[in-house]
């Protein structure tokens, strides 16, 4: 280590101090000023008593929320860290929303399959004499309310992981919101949440979120970067124009301009993507997507191929499963052509992501972990789509079976000779596998015909029943389309 790189490195330790010295004096004035107090259930005896809650019996640690001389809600976390529980005495003249539309914003974002936000357990309201649980002297301020029934909520619980956040996470958690019509309004540190068997963030407490008009969920990222900073002035009355402002002791810098390509957001560093294993090429990433919300840059696009896919009828509300999704392309071009359409992709982080960019689009696309070697059958599809992905399968026999039981009509993309691998699921090198890039690899099927007629004979016989094929015409890479029926 040079002289120079030492002295960079106790510059940046003696900022990171200063940042910590001046977060922890800007929450002093704010207490002091605001009378604002966190009770911790270390002062609080309650017992171990058990709250029970439709069925489901739980020992909880306790937190109460104090705001100008009134207590206004409490937390509670489960004993086996799974669950999270929010009361509301009073609602918080500081936010924006009660705890019970809070709720309605996150069931809404439930429905809707978001996975940047926490799943509800439970929601309802509880009877003044089912919290026991709570301190005396709490319960007394309540009665003396005259409070015969509060709201609450029941969480799933994320815990707090002891790594700093990527804030591309944070960003593209921020979209997939934006395209289900949601903005969280308050982000900060205690509101930030990274689910580590997800790998992404989750964003937590929607006191101030609020609901976006279908004109500002369609936004590029950076028009709506724009937008968030004028509503974050708006509604906090602030005078600076920055929503982040409260994560500038977190983040050394929020240079968000180098988070985009052009007004679209740059998907490559998002842990989702550094964590995904679906090809062996440089980047590792195989579609490409380049549109106004996001971008990132693979080995194939969907152009060549919407040309012949455009040749194909679909039925209104046409029941279809794209297996081998990817990131999700073709689900996308399939949503927009009316269909009912399910992404099916065996490897988790990809999964997330596809769910992830589908809703940063305003698409409301199913996608699903699916190994299709690990199936015993597939349910019902009127059509499914195998688009370079039959030949990465083990068991090629039995799973050309499986599709052809399960569909009237299949769309393939293939070619004369086929060589297929797939990424090892746990990890751990098996037999007859490399490592590649990232991951332990294990060859899988193969085929080689000699010309397109020994192919269409070995599609038949792949796929029992399918008689009826047309070529649909040629794609790119060598590959052509062919559309199958019984």
């Amino acid at each position: 280590m040079t002289f120079k790189s030492i002295i960079n490195f106790l510059i940046i330790k003696f900022k990171d101090f200063i940042r910590h010295i001046l977060f922890n004096f800007r929450n002093f004035i704010f207490n002091f000023i605001f009378n604002y107090k966190v009770y911790s259930s270390k002062n609080i005896n309650h017992d171990g008593r058990k709250f029970e809650i439709k069925g489901l019996g739980f020992f909880f640690s306790i937190k109460y929320k104090k705001l100008k001389g009134d207590i206004v809600s409490a937390t509670l976390i489960s004993s086996d860290k799974k669950y999270f529980l929010k009361i509301e005495f009073v609602k918080n003249k500081s936010a924006k929303n009660s705890l019970e539309e809070e709720t309605q914003i996150l069931k809404m974002l439930n429905f809707k399959n978001c996975q940047s936000a926490p799943k509800i357990i439970n929601s309802g309201k509880l009877n003044i004499n089912q919290l026991n649980f709570l301190d005396e002297s709490i319960l007394k301020l309540l009665k003396n309310k005259n409070l015969h029934e509060v709201p609450y909520i029941l969480l799933e619980y994320i815990p707090n992981i002891d790594r700093k956040i990527n804030f591309v996470d944070v960003l593209f958690s921020i979209l997939e919101q934006k395209g289900l019509g949601v903005f969280h309004g308050n982000i900060k540190p205690g509101n930030l949440k990274f689910d580590k068997e997800k790998n992404l963030c989750i964003l937590t407490n929607y006191s101030h979120a609020t609901t976006l008009d279908r004109d500002v969920s369609l936004m590029s990222p950076k028009n709506f970067i724009k937008w968030c900073d004028n509503f974050d002035q708006t509604q906090n009355k602030t005078k600076d124009r920055n929503f982040l402002r409260n994560l500038n002791f977190f983040f050394r810098s929020l240079n968000l301009s180098s988070l985009l390509y052009g007004e679209a957001f740059k998907l490559l560093n998002t842990t989702l993507y550094r964590k995904q294993v679906t090809t062996h090429t440089k980047d590792g990433i195989y579609h490409s997507i380049d549109n106004n919300i996001f971008y990132i840059s693979g080995i194939r696009g969907l152009e060549k191929r919407n040309q012949l896919l455009d040749k194909i009828k679909f039925m209104p509300k046409e029941k279809v499963l794209d297996v081998g999704c990817n990131a999700g392309l073709l689900c996308h071009y399939l949503y927009k052509r009316g269909c009912d359409v399910t992404g099916a992709e065996m490897d988790k982080p990809i999964v997330h992501a596809a769910t992830m960019i589908a809703n940063g689009l305003s698409m409301p696309i199913k996608f699903i972990h699916m190994d299709l070697d690990e199936q015993k059958r597939l349910p019902e599809y009127d059509t499914i789509c195998l688009f370079s992905v039959i030949h990465h399968t083990k068991d090629l026999k039995e799973n050309g079976k499986k599709v052809a039981n399960s569909c009237k009509r299949i769309i393939i993309e293939c070619k004369e000779i086929e060589k297929g691998s797939k990424p090892v699921q746990n990890g751990q090198k098996e037999k007859n596998s490399s490592w590649i890039k990232n991951s332990y690899w294990m060859k899988t099927s193969s085929w080689s015909y000699k010309n397109e007629k020994e192919l269409l004979n070995g599609l038949q016989s792949l796929f029992p029943g399918f008689n009826n094929i047309q070529k649909i015409g040629a794609a790119d890479r060598s590959r052509s389309m062919y559309e199958l029926r019984k």
